[in-house]
């Protein structure tokens, strides 16, 4: 039951920022100045094992932003063995360069593990990731990300799961 309990605060502490309204900072054009994406991803799953699999990724963050630099984002995760997750969570953006940026971020959802892919030991798990790339001039990203997702003692067994992946970011404006 404390376990319960805990799993229950943790996921309302990751997911009440989402539920706020925004406080974006606008500009004198009334515009944030930044991008809402759609984001797609391919790499691997549980990438330290003999028997990574494949990792695909589905994610959208928002342009807003929420306690000055944080913008919510949420997606879904499939692997090739059959794992699911789904969830959200913060983003924090900072562009180091004019073109180059890195975004870390951290996430809570559910997971169901398939086929020979690693029981990450709950329904509940942690994701966090940093990401670096490049940012093309019409505001697409390409970049590359490192995260460990992990149910922070949640569970009988913690192994957690290490990944890989290659991002491809598309600005929502330019898809309608």
């Amino acid at each position: 039951m404390k376990k319960f309990l805990y799993s229950v605060a943790l996921f309302g502490l990751f997911t009440f920022p989402l539920s706020c309204p925004a406080m974006a900072q606008e500009d004198m054009s009334g515009s944030t100045g930044e991008n809402s994406y759609l984001s797609l991803s391919a790499g691997y799953f549980d990438l330290f094992e003999s028997d990574s699999s494949g990792d695909f990724r589905v994610e959208y963050t928002d342009a807003d932003t929420l306690f000055w630099v944080l913008k919510p984002w949420m997606g879904a995760e499939a692997t090739t063995e059959g794992s699911l997750w789904g969830g959200g969570g913060l983003k924090a953006g900072f562009m180091l360069a004019p073109n180059i940026y890195v975004d870390p971020s951290v996430g809570v959802g559910l997971y169901n593990h398939g086929g020979d892919d690693t029981d990450l030991g709950s329904a509940i798990e942690f994701r966090s990731q940093i990401e670096g790339g490049y940012q093309f001039k019409g505001g697409s990203r390409v970049g590359i990300a490192f995260g460990h997702e992990s149910n922070l003692g949640l569970g009988d067994s913690n192994p957690g799961a290490e990944t890989l992946n290659v991002y491809y970011h598309m600005p929502v404006g330019d898809l309608f």
